[in-house]
This record gives C-alpha cells, sequence and structure tokens, in this order.
C-alpha cells in the first residue's frame, strides 16, 4: 500500500513538474509583454480621459485598462498578485520619492505581513503616474467609494480575478499561451536562480519575497532606505534584459 502511495505521489510531483515547465514564460515574452502592456495602458487611460462620467465608463474599456496595469506590475516587481491587489489609494498618497523620482510605494495588507511586515514596490514616475491615473478614474467611479483599494471590480467590490483582464492583454501582445501571475513571478524567479551572481541573487530573491530564507531584505519589521528599493528593481530590469540577449546570442 505505501508502495502504491509513494508511486502516486512521484507521478503527481513530475507532472507538477512538466506543467511549470510547459508554462514557463520566456525573457523575450515578458519584454515583449512589458512593453505591449504599458504603451497600450496608456492609450487606454487617454480614452478613458475622454469620458465627462466616469461611470459612463464599458466594463471593457475598464478591466482592460485594470489587466494592462496588473499585469505591468507583476511583470516588473516579481510579486504575488495577492499583494499588488491590496494597493490602496491612501499608500498612493504616503509613498516615498527618490531624487531622480521614482516612488516606492508601502504596503502593509499582504499574508505575510504579520512574519515580515511591510512590503515595497519600487516604480519610475512614469509607471507611478499611470498608476495613479488608474487610481484616480477609480475613485472617480462613484459606486467604489465604497472601498479604499486601487484594484475593485465594476461593482465597486475588491477585485478577486485579475488574472482573465490580464491574460486578454498577454494574448494582444501577440503571445500565446494562458499564463498566470505565478508564471510571471516564476520567470523572474527563475532568472535570478540562473543568471544573477550568488550575492546578487539573494538579494533579490529577498526583494521579491520568494522564500523565507531570504525574505527579509524585502518584508521587513524596519524598512531599508527607498534607493535600495529602487535599486533592486533596476538590478532586476537589467538581469531580465541581459538574460535576452544571451539567450538570443546562443540560438544565433
Amino acid at each position: 500500500m505505501m508502495r502504491v502511495l509513494a508511486g502516486e505521489i512521484a507521478h503527481h510531483k513530475k507532472s507538477v513538474y512538466l506543467k511549470k515547465l510547459e508554462s514557463r514564460i520566456a525573457p523575450s515574452s515578458l519584454i515583449k509583454y512589458r512593453e505591449y502592456s504599458k504603451t497600450t495602458l496608456a492609450k487606454a487611460l487617454d480614452e478613458i480621459k475622454t469620458y465627462e462620467n466616469l461611470a459612463e465608463i464599458s466594463p471593457g474599456l475598464y478591466y482592460a485598462a485594470q489587466g494592462l496595469l496588473t499585469g505591468y506590475l507583476a511583470a516588473v516587481s516579481g510579486h504575488r498578485i495577492s499583494a499588488l491587489l491590496k494597493i490602496t489609494q491612501a499608500s498612493l498618497e504616503d509613498a516615498d520619492f527618490t531624487v531622480n523620482g521614482s516612488a516606492v510605494i508601502k504596503l502593509s495588507c499582504h499574508k505575510t505581513f504579520q512574519t515580515y511586515g511591510i512590503l515595497q514596490l519600487a516604480l519610475t514616475s512614469e509607471e507611478f503616474d499611470l498608476l495613479k491615473q488608474f487610481a484616480d478614474v477609480v475613485k472617480g467611479m462613484k459606486h467604489t467609494n465604497v472601498t479604499n483599494y486601487v484594484f475593485v471590480n465594476f461593482h465597486g467590490k475588491p477585485e478577486q480575478k485579475a488574472v482573465t483582464s490580464m491574460r486578454t492583454g498577454w494574448n494582444a501582445a501577440g503571445l500565446e499561451g494562458k499564463p498566470t501571475f505565478k508564471d510571471i513571478q516564476r520567470c523572474l524567479t527563475s532568472l535570478v536562480i540562473d543568471y544573477a551572481d550568488p550575492d546578487v541573487a539573494d538579494r533579490l530573491h529577498t526583494a521579491m519575497g520568494h522564500s523565507t530564507a531570504t525574505a527579509k531584505s524585502y518584508y521587513y519589521t524596519r524598512l531599508c532606505d527607498s534607493r535600495m528599493a529602487v535599486e533592486n528593481r533596476k538590478c532586476i530590469d537589467k538581469l531580465l534584459l541581459e538574460c535576452n540577449e544571451c539567450i538570443s546570442d546562443e540560438s544565433d
């Protein structure tokens, strides 16, 4: 009986591993998605601005913008979607800004707060402006005033199914498959494991909070300097680009 059970467990683990390999996102795909979602999000927000009454925005346009934004934030940060969906209007008002204009948002509404404390999200000034524009749209839709969250559904309730609208943007970018937010997170984590120097890898894993052993640099009881959060973000961006170039050279 035990041998049969052990065999079933081993088979299940192998199936899970193979499924993860199949859903693994290539660096080139993530780069393409980043560029597409950022550009298309800006256009969607410009279209939304043409509405004098924000309550008249169509669900399709609203969810398109939301999916592009949540997907983009996941693709540049490597954070869990459960943490990103807890961004509040107040956290945007309380963001820290560095000398070069980068913004660092502090988030306390996430599942590991009791263990690791505040989470930090580093964004460029342009990225923060896009997030703020969307947040202003949410505030302007009267039925959403009951919540302080930036990401809510069309009826004003906290968003629970952001993956559907994110996938729409992914496919619109000309990319195949049905990725989850965890697939995006896993792509960045894999890059760090495979290509980063050990000392840098430890810091970046810490920055993304992917394990208990290395989480203390990003999930802290006592926050690090905002400049370090921005530096972590720059390292992840640089690593993604260098890895993609390396893979392209190997395939030539």
